[in-house]
């Protein structure tokens, strides 16, 4: 008898260790934090602000209102980011001078799905992180 192929168990057993093999992949895939995405979203704003207040050799002030943040200089309003409406900032501001730098450290606190948050500004650097 000549044997040209495989078994029906051979086959079975291949799928089988396929799919234990499948299933572990998925499993270790990370799930999106939807908070991760808001403080990278509002890291971003802030270190642009920060390199802007750098580059043109001036003063920024952050303004952060319930569910925003905007950007003035000598009273003009450089630029505006909206947030998602579950967002909301206790009304605070921070100023970069024109080196980058803050004149004194700060926390901004905010509330986003029901989890308070705080950004905490470290003195002198201008550098930050959440909590």
């Amino acid at each position: 008898m000549q044997n040209n192929g495989f078994s029906m168990v051979e086959m079975l057993l291949v799928v089988v260790i396929m799919s234990v093999i499948t299933m572990l992949t998925i499993s270790f895939i990370p799930i999106v934090d939807t908070n991760q995405e808001i403080h990278e979203l509002i890291s971003n704003y802030i270190y642009t602000c920060q390199e802007l207040s750098m580059m043109q050799r001036m003063k920024v002030i952050l303004n952060f209102e319930s569910n925003r943040i905007i950007a003035t200089s000598n009273d003009n309003q450089l630029t505006k980011i909206e947030l998602p409406n579950k967002l909301y900032f206790y009304n605070n501001a921070i100023s970069f001078n024109s080196s980058g730098n803050i004149d004194r450290g700060n926390t901004i606190m905010f509330d986003y799905n029901d989890k308070q948050t705080r950004i905490i500004f470290q003195l002198g650097s201008g550098r930050f992180r959440f909590e």
